[in-house]
């Protein structure tokens, strides 16, 4: 979605870094975890890149970000 509209790419990374770390890191990994994490990535990364498109200061994206996953994730 990034590419068609000529905004770099980058937008959609940070969220992937988060769950390949998260990844690493656990010892057991069922198939509820996947799912769970798959589908908070989709909306995390779509986020980050309506966001970006949006906005041009990265730190307020990061904080609106940071706040909606929170409240979302609860």
């Amino acid at each position: 979605m990034t590419w068609m509209t000529g905004y770099p790419q980058l937008a959609a990374i940070p969220p992937i870094f988060v769950v390949t770390y998260e990844v690493l890191k656990v010892s057991s990994y069922d198939k509820s975890t996947a799912a769970n994490q798959v589908v908070m990535l989709s909306i995390s990364t779509t986020l980050g890149v309506v966001l970006y498109m949006l906005l041009d200061s990265w730190v307020v994206i990061t904080f609106i970000s940071m706040v909606l996953m929170f409240f979302y994730k609860r």
